[in-house]
């Protein structure tokens, strides 16, 4: 079995092998001729950069919220409301183990 290639002479080429490209112009549509290597790897990056650069932006926003949240977690007030009674005494010692005082229902 032999296969067949468009170099042997008794296979016959497209139509679109066979006619020579025309030269790209203003009233030539660019999808008719075959991209030049250097536009179709600037297309490449810039769709890569694009894509990059739109994902990075929805990673940022999506952190926004959570962000703020730690940002604004250290909330400090100086007042403190009043504290309810102890159901039982409480014994408070130093850093030594000395007895430094009892709160609560004495």
């Amino acid at each position: 079995m032999r296969i067949l290639h468009f170099s042997d002479p008794h296979v016959q080429l497209p139509l679109w092998r066979e006619r020579p490209l025309r030269d790209f112009g203003p009233r030539m549509p660019s999808w008719c001729l075959p991209m030049p290597n250097s536009a179709r790897v600037l297309t490449r990056l810039a769709a890569i950069v694009l894509v990059g650069g739109l994902t990075l932006g929805v990673a940022v926003a999506a952190l926004v919220p959570g962000v703020r949240q730690i940002a604004t977690a250290n909330h400090y007030t100086a007042s403190v409301k009043t504290l309810g009674d102890l159901s039982s005494p409480t014994t408070v010692f130093d850093a030594n183990g000395g007895q430094i005082g009892k709160l609560g229902v004495l």
